[in-house]
């Protein structure tokens, strides 16, 4: 037992020395980079359709602005729209203050001069040939403002997934070229990063000022999306080894 032990003792420090030494062979390593680019038709559209009402009197302005929504509503449905494809918005009720003369005594204070409320539908719907019918139904049944106009995907993370794979296919790709015109190999991926995803592309529409300075016989918009893109990039590490008929160093 005792001569046992003197063994271990004696070859463990062999061991560090041989990890540690400079001559041990160095393990080579290949970073690459792999992007990816879908372009992908849009399949949603969303935006919103909003009525601005104004009164001295707060239930008076409420009164009214329900009334004009409901308004609104109905033209909405009539041109094709269906119950679950909009939700309530922006809701707001606040009042409207006095502003101060120019000559105002020392003790003048604001008052409130009436209220204005806004009130407005989110549209989210997958058919697209509707947009412009529903904004100039919008537009006749008396909205203010129509806006927040964006075009998305109704799955985004199917392309993102096909993206992420283009993307680790372009990197190993160009990895495996790199290690060929350097004479060597690809090994093992050691490591893989995923980039960050960007977000959904927006398209303004102009607010309140368009649709009021539009005539009644005007025709209804034309919006055509254009094709989304969808971005991907990975990071790759890969294990570099000899190549056939490569000669290592110091041989």
């Amino acid at each position: 037992m005792k001569k046992l032990l003197i063994l271990l003792m004696v070859s463990v420090p062999l061991t560090c020395w041989a990890v540690d030494s400079p001559d041990a062979p160095q393990r080579a390593e290949l970073v690459v980079r792999g992007d990816a680019l879908l372009q992908v038709a849009a399949d949603q559209v969303r935006f919103s359709v909003g009525v601005v009402s104004e009164d001295r009197g707060a239930g008076a302005a409420l009164e009214q602005n329900s009334r004009a929504m409901r308004q609104v509503e109905k033209a909405l449905i009539r041109a094709g729209l269906n119950k679950g494809e909009y939700s309530t918005g922006l809701f707001r009720l606040q009042p409207r203050w006095s502003s101060r003369p120019r000559s105002a005594p020392r003790d003048w204070r604001p008052e409130i001069v009436g209220y204005t409320v806004h009130n407005s539908l989110n549209i989210k719907t997958a058919r697209l040939s509707l947009i412009g019918a529903l904004i100039e139904a919008a537009r006749q049944a008396g909205a203010d403002e129509i806006g927040q106009l964006s075009f998305g995907l109704s799955d985004p993370r199917k392309y993102r997934q096909q993206a992420i794979a283009e993307a680790v296919a372009h990197g190993r790709e160009d990895a495996g070229n790199a290690a060929a015109a350097a004479g060597m190999r690809l090994g093992a991926i050691r490591q893989l990063a995923i980039g960050s995803q960007d977000g959904p592309p927006v398209r303004p529409l102009p607010g309140a000022a368009m649709v009021r300075s539009m005539s009644a016989e005007a025709a209804p918009p034309i919006i055509a999306p254009d094709d989304l893109q969808v971005r991907a990039a990975v990071t790759l590490t890969f294990a570099l080894l000899p190549g056939a008929g490569a000669v290592r160093s110091g041989q």
